[in-house]
């Protein structure tokens, strides 16, 4: 018989006397293992460790089949935390935290350290180490084998494309619908990142200084934002944002942009109509949301939604109030139609909630305590 297809028949044996939970003959067989084949070796070393501190309670004797694995190839992210645990029991606080240091950085992942040492310690023959680090393997190998043959993996991939297009479109179509909810929290975690990262860049509003995502907004320093935007020669919102983080946050933007809120930038460019703008006021009365009555900061708002379709056939803001003034401003119009400054507005269409709402509930709550 070949010695490999002996090696291989005998390691198959000692997961089974370690699945009946018969250690010391699966010892044996690793002792053999270890003597006559260089290739089982190291797999031998880590699986006579787990037994040797695990079952016999040797937590020296485990730390040196570790040592003496770790000299073949280096060890894997369950092994060093395996070893970080034998440093624990033997009381040595410096190696364990620096094994633990060692097994985040192997960590590929990114699993919870913790819950592993949790687990690890729940787990005395040791399978489910084996069954990550058998995927571990797994892919450092598929990782390995797509780099070297990238460019011809590549080429296959486009091939097939092109000669199944419509099967390939009606699987992409799948998938986009699979993973649409996925990508939809993704986008979200983006977006908050990008914000948060602009708002230490650039800090808070440039006036009012507010400092809540919701209500900020990028601002063109010298004007002319809106007509870059039109003839698409700049980017808006979040997009440009990704942009100023592929640039790495430069010095000189602040020269040309700031961060100002939905209120302050409509500030900018104060209504011309404010008479109209003074009759709605006293009959809708101030924003509904946070009580502004600053008339260069508010807008209509459809209470129901579909305020961008509306719009194009009803018309909008000082429009909109004249065609109400029209009709004599009768009180079932506040059913439809309501006032709302620019920061709540934006809030509600943009992230379908405003944080002042999330704020009173807060106050609510605190009364309630008290």
């Amino acid at each position: 018989m070949d010695s490999k297809y002996f090696s291989f028949k005998m390691f198959r044996y000692a997961i089974k006397l370690r699945e009946t939970k018969n250690y010391e003959e699966a010892i044996k067989l690793y002792d053999i293992i270890i003597k006559t084949d260089p290739k089982r070796k190291y797999e031998a070393l880590i699986k006579k460790s787990r037994i040797v501190f695990k079952i016999n309670k040797n937590p020296k004797e485990a730390l040196n089949l570790l040592i003496e694995a770790e000299k073949i190839q280096p060890l894997h992210f369950y092994a060093l935390l395996e070893k970080a645990l034998i440093y624990q029991s033997l009381k040595n606080t410096l190696k364990y935290s620096l094994t633990l240091e060692e097994a985040k950085l192997n960590n590929m992942l990114k699993e919870d350290i913790s819950q592993m040492l949790k687990i690890l310690k729940e787990d005395p023959d040791g399978f489910i180490i084996e069954s990550y680090e058998n995927y571990l393997y797994k892919k450092l190998k598929d990782r390995e084998y797509y780099n070297k043959n990238q460019e011809e993996l590549c080429r296959k991939t486009r091939d097939y494309r092109k000669n199944n297009l419509a099967s390939v479109k009606i699987k992409d179509k799948i998938r986009q619908e699979r993973n649409k909810e996925n990508r939809r929290i993704k986008e979200k975690e983006r977006r908050k990142q990008l914000w948060k990262e602009a708002i230490n860049f650039f800090g808070s509003c440039a006036k009012c200084e507010e400092t809540r995502r919701e209500f900020l907004e990028i601002d063109h320093i010298n004007g002319g934002g809106s007509k870059k935007r039109r003839l698409k020669k700049e980017l808006a919102g979040v997009n440009l944002l990704a942009k100023f983080k592929r640039l790495n946050w430069p010095e000189y933007l602040k020269k040309e942009y700031r961060i100002l809120c939905h209120n302050c930038n409509s500030l900018e460019n104060p209504k011309k109509d404010l008479k109209i703008w003074q009759e709605a006021l006293e009959f809708f009365g101030p924003c509904e949301c946070c009580k502004t009555s600053n008339i260069n900061v508010l807008c209509v708002d459809h209470i129901k939604g579909n305020g961008t379709k509306r719009r194009k056939t009803e018309g909008n803001g000082a429009v909109l109030l004249k065609r109400i003034k029209k009709l004599g401003w009768p009180e079932e119009i506040k059913e439809e139609y309501r006032l709302l400054c620019q920061n709540c507005n934006q809030s509600l269409g943009y992230n379908k909630y405003c944080p002042h709402q999330k704020d009173k509930i807060h106050e609510k709550e605190d009364t309630e305590i008290k």
